[in-house]
């Protein structure tokens, strides 16, 4: 007889405004086998330093680690039960990051992790692009389809919140003294950031704005590149400029230079159109092949 994964959910919090919603939609959850551990405050690559070593440190204890940001909001009671089905269903998977859906470009992202004891991390200097990959023995596979998109990403920032938000991803987008950029990242950083413009221009959400804002201060240079601290000097004092302006003042204010600049670096993108497709394209077809080649197969509990 089988026995019941056992999931660890990590969940990364630095005064995020969704977390109470997400630890009651977590607690109202159909599989019940889980516990959850909170790590609060840390700089961006402390933070995720930290989780993978803890995971590897539990490796023994659970079968199943989830990493949930504290804006991500599961999309319903039956994510943890459908995510036990899916490594289930494909046990040669040691990574899947499932996609969610991001509230403010409203559009489907990258992502939610979720790993398997077998995960080992080695340090790096990596300050930026922290999610680096593990070393594992099976397969890691991107699923931007059924169970995705499995949570909802910043429901509802608080102001600062959404300013370091729209930074952290101009940052990504610019990567700024970098001499090998990752294009690819480069190219979907600056589409989500042209999303949340063209939604903000329809509603004049002041959330949505201050996520240009941010963006825009990185874009500036008025922001160091030093961004992924809530704590950081320099986002607290260009915020203090916007934080008292409503959504139709901050959109005249950035409308005069900003929406030239995002437009023009927008074209990346399309440059990296057919890479792009490629990508998602080879993501959604390993991921089916690999689910028709274990559908077939019968397998006894690795955990066993």
């Amino acid at each position: 007889m089988k026995r019941e994964n056992r999931i660890l959910i990590l969940i990364l919090y630095s005064g995020e405004n969704e977390l109470e919603e997400s630890l009651k939609v977590l607690k109202n959850q159909s599989y019940k086998n889980w516990k959850y551990k909170i790590f609060s405050y840390l700089s961006n690559k402390k933070a995720h330093d930290t989780l993978y070593s803890y995971i590897m440190a539990q490796a023994s204890n659970f079968d199943l680690f989830m990493k949930l940001d504290a804006d991500m909001i599961l999309i319903n009671e039956y994510v943890l039960e459908n995510i036990v089905k899916y490594f289930n269903a494909n046990p040669n998977v040691d990574q899947a990051n499932f996609a969610v859906h991001d509230v403010m470009s409203d559009q489907d992202i990258m992502g939610l992790l979720v790993f398997t004891g077998r995960a080992k991390w080695n340090g790096g200097d990596e300050k930026l692009f922290v999610d680096h990959s593990p070393i594992i023995p099976g397969r890691r596979l991107l699923v931007w389809d059924k169970p995705a998109p499995i949570a909802i990403h910043s429901a509802n920032p608080h102001l600062f919140q959404a300013f370091h938000f729209g930074a952290h991803r101009a940052t990504k987008a610019i990567q700024r003294g970098r001499s090998n950029k990752k294009w690819i990242q480069s190219a979907l950083q600056w589409h989500l950031l042209y999303r949340v413009w063209v939604n903000f221009q329809m509603t004049k959400d002041i959330k949505m704005g201050m996520i240009m804002a941010g963006a825009f201060c990185v874009w500036k240079g008025e922001v160091d590149l030093d961004i992924d601290e809530y704590k950081n000097q320099s986002l607290e004092r260009v915020f203090e400029k916007y934080k008292s302006l409503d959504g139709n003042t901050t959109h005249q204010v950035l409308s005069r230079v900003w929406k030239r600049a995002l437009y023009r670096n927008h074209l990346l993108y399309f440059l990296l159109w057919p890479k792009i497709i490629e990508y998602k394209t080879r993501c959604r077809f390993f991921t089916w092949l690999n689910n028709i080649f274990w559908s077939h197969v019968d397998v006894t509990d690795r955990h066993s």
